[in-house]
């Protein structure tokens, strides 16, 4: 479960960061 849980959010993290970094560039 620990394990399930680290990878999703390092999932979401990687997913996160470029749109919001895209969004920032749009913005």
């Amino acid at each position: 479960a620990v394990l399930f849980i680290g990878g999703f959010l390092s999932f979401v993290l990687i997913v996160s960061i470029p749109a919001i970094r895209f969004d920032m560039i749009l913005g």
